[in-house]
């Protein structure tokens, strides 16, 4: 059963979904609804979808013909056909957006058409905005009329939401069959723009490990040696990759996001053959495991059996004592004489007369005269005092039984229901304990509720879930606990109890309230990172709230920063925007402290600011990208035209030379071209390049054969980037 709508909004009236809610999910787009949303819009709010509904959550009436709609109703359109559509997820280099659906969509009676695309935003940081261009395609393929710089307003969102669907982009020309997206600009709601890579590769779909590894066996051992979240293979492709379980990370992100598995350790533990020598030695340290655990079982189950042979002997040892033990006893009794015997027959038959016969019956039927008195409690202790004698403890049972229906019609449940529940599976005992038990917990939690102890009340209609109307006074017992909260300042909780108010009157608006006040309070107290998180959590507008947040961003800032976190600080320092002049320089003093302590070439982060500083020419950034993603060339200078690493110490003038190189450096998933030069001893410098871009772990070659002009003497090559850098240089000497 779905459970991930909890704390998304319902796109139709932007309330959030909380666990009681009767929520229903689209057929086609699997959208979340309230119900009662679904029904007042007449089916999905995703633009131009026509689904059914495919499943209801908890509302067990739910499934009547009268809640199912056929077919949307708006007021706005005719009825809608989908004409086009494309479901395979396209990703933008360093754009943290997916593009997940396109439909193109025909109002049937207009004929106009709209474009309907759904995004997935990648990223911790909200957005705001999107610019974006939707590419047309007429029937042969040809791009024709589209829309350029349609703006998707108003957008907030969290990582992993979906935006966008809801959203009818007209698309003038009637000749387009077939469409496609493209992010122009991101606005994020700190005000940073970024302006996008438009180049844009599918996104792999998510494949299934036992799938991808051809064997569920290997898929168990994968997820053994990394995480029992791990389901689907690592994709990864430039600028992003999906982790195993099912989350996608943007390319700086090396660790997941949302499991924290290591991106380069789930691709080499992609091994097949590796997996499968894992396999057996883990098969093979079973096996050990359970014949060592099955050779302590059978040394147990000896033990055992010894100790059940040495009590059976004590036992019939004991036993032979006590009988040599009578026939001396009766041999002894039988000297006494007859008239001992005699005397003890009658003294037996009195006993037996009075004590064992007579008085039990009496007592027996005074308990049952008592149980027809409803004198409960003396009935039940004769009975119970009479052991085994005739039917006494059925007659417990039945008393217990009687006096428990005599105080549930007195309506004493606490007390019926723990006699109910001391006999289990008597008569309706089991039936009567929980309906008695029930109505004690809710007349208890009404009680709390009518004297004002709302928080009590609250915990005891919480867990009566749905007896009686307990899911109605449960709101109202939080919403009023919560209104004590928030009279007495206690922000936090208050808001935390209004939240499980649900509907209930305005507890929505108070709880925006509550975390209002709770952040402002952070705020005051210095407490800049709950007031942070605090003030993302308001839906509502507050005057100077704006202004707040960014104060607390600021500050927040400057304790990450000096707690060494600069990545953060400069996400912070960016988001409080204009709050002090000096945030552009906090922003770029962040950013140099991250690079000094992570000058690493493979860190992706360290290469986005050492990019971004060495543009405003910030102390020695320039320097420090020089030295870390400068490109090398490693040149091998011999004889043989396939690619080699083992150089020649001389070659001679009739001979081949080749020259093999290996580029390696550069920054994170950059390229260059490459131009070379080179020269025969006694002969001209030449140059020329090759064609194409490399990147790092690129290799390249060139061949020459000897000049008129050559002697004897040093063969000489060099390599140059784009810019013009000498990144490589060899020789060789040539003999006759």
């Amino acid at each position: 059963m779905k459970n991930n709508y909890l704390g998304k909004k319902c796109p139709y009236c932007n309330t959030a979904f909380e666990e009681d809610d009767a929520v229903v999910f689209c057929k086609v787009c699997d959208m979340p609804h309230h119900l009662s949303c679904w029904k007042e819009n007449g089916g999905c709010t995703t633009f131009g979808c026509m689904g059914e509904m495919s499943e209801i959550l908890k509302d067990e009436d739910a499934y009547s013909d009268d809640v199912i709609v056929k077919e949307r109703k708006t007021a706005s359109f005719g009825k809608l056909e989908t004409i086009y559509e494309d479901k395979d997820a396209i990703f933008q280099m360093d754009v943290p957006i997916l593009i997940e659906n396109r439909y193109l969509i025909r109002d049937t009676i207009s004929g106009e058409l709209y474009a309907r695309i759904s995004f997935k935003s990648l990223t911790d940081r909200s957005i705001k905005a999107l610019l974006i261009d939707i590419k047309g395609y007429d029937i042969w393929g040809n791009e024709v009329g589209g829309v350029e710089g349609f703006q998707l307003l108003d957008i907030k969102t969290k990582r992993e939401s979906n935006f966008g669907q809801t959203t009818p982009i007209p698309i003038p020309d009637k000749s387009v069959k077939a469409i496609k997206a493209v992010i122009r600009k991101v606005l994020y709601s700190d005000g940073e723009i970024l302006k996008c890579n438009e180049t844009g590769i599918t996104f792999p779909k998510a494949k299934l490990l036992s799938e991808s590894l051809g064997s569920s066996v290997l898929a168990d051992e994968y997820v053994r040696e990394t995480a029992e979240l791990s389901k689907y293979e690592v994709a990864v492709v430039e600028g992003a990759w999906r982790c195993a379980c099912g989350s996608i990370n943007v390319g700086t992100e090396c660790l997941c996001y949302k499991c924290g598995q290591d991106k380069d350790r789930l691709v080499r533990l992609l091994d097949v053959s590796a997996l499968k020598k894992n396999v057996e030695a883990f098969q093979e340290e079973m096996r050990l495991k359970a014949e060592a655990e099955e050779r302590a079982r059978a040394e147990r189950e000896r033990e055992e059996e010894e100790a059940r042979r040495k009590a059976q002997e004590e036992k019939e040892r004991q036993k032979k004592e006590a009988a040599e033990r009578r026939k001396l006893y009766v041999k002894r009794f039988m000297r006494r004489g007859p008239v001992l015997a005699v005397s003890i027959i009658v003294l037996a038959l009195v006993v037996y007369l009075t004590g064992w016969h007579l008085i039990p019956l009496i007592r027996y039927n005074s308990a049952c005269k008592a149980l027809e008195n409803q004198e409960y409690e003396k009935a039940y202790n004769t009975f119970v005092a009479l052991d085994d004698y005739k039917d006494c403890p059925d007659k417990a049972v039945e008393t217990l039984y009687a006096e428990a229906n005599y105080l549930m019609d007195e309506g004493e449940y606490a007390s019926a229901a723990d006699l109910f529940e001391e006999i289990p599976g008597y008569e309706e005992s089991d039936v009567l304990a929980v309906q008695c038990r029930n109505e004690a917990d809710y007349l208890t939690a009404k009680s709390n509720l009518d004297s004002g102890d709302y928080l009590e009340a609250a915990r005891g209609f919480e867990a009566l879930k749905d007896y009686s109307d307990a899911a109605e006074l449960s709101k109202q017992a939080n919403y009023l606990y919560a209104d004590e909260l928030f009279c007495e300042g206690e922000f936090e909780d208050a808001y935390s109890y209004f939240i499980k108010a649900g509907k209930y009157e305005d507890a929505d608006m108070r709880a925006d309230e509550s975390q209002y006040q709770y952040a402002t309070e952070c705020l005051e107290r210095g407490d800049y990172e709950a007031a942070v998180k605090a003030y993302e959590e308001v839906s509502g507008s507050y005057q100077g709230m704006e202004d707040q947040l960014k104060e607390a961003e600021y500050f927040y800032a400057d304790q990450l920063f000096a707690a060494g976190d600069y990545k953060n600080a400069v996400i912070y320092y960016s988001r409080s925007g204009d709050y002090k002049e000096d945030g552009d320089a906090k922003v770029n003093e962040a950013k140099y402290a991250y690079v000094k302590e992570n000058e690493s070439k493979v860190n992706r982060t360290t290469y986005t600011y050492l990019k971004d500083l060495k543009e405003i020419g910030y102390a020695d950034a320039g320097s420090i990208y020089q030295e870390l993603y400068a490109w090398k060339a490693k040149i091998t200078i011999n004889n043989n035209q396939t690619y080699s690493t083992n150089p020649a110490s001389s070659l001679r003038l009739s001979d081949v030379v080749c020259c093999h190189v290996y580029l390696s450096g550069g920054p994170p998933g950059g390229s260059t071209t490459l131009r070379y030069a080179y020269q025969w001893p006694g002969g001209a410098m030449k140059t020329d390049s090759w064609d194409g871009r490399g990147s790092a772990g690129s290799t390249a070659s060139f061949y020459t054969w000897r000049s008129l002009a050559a002697s004897t003497g040093t063969f000489h090559v060099y390599v140059y980037d784009e810019d013009g850098n000498q990144i490589g240089e060899a020789s060789v000497l040539i003999t006759n």
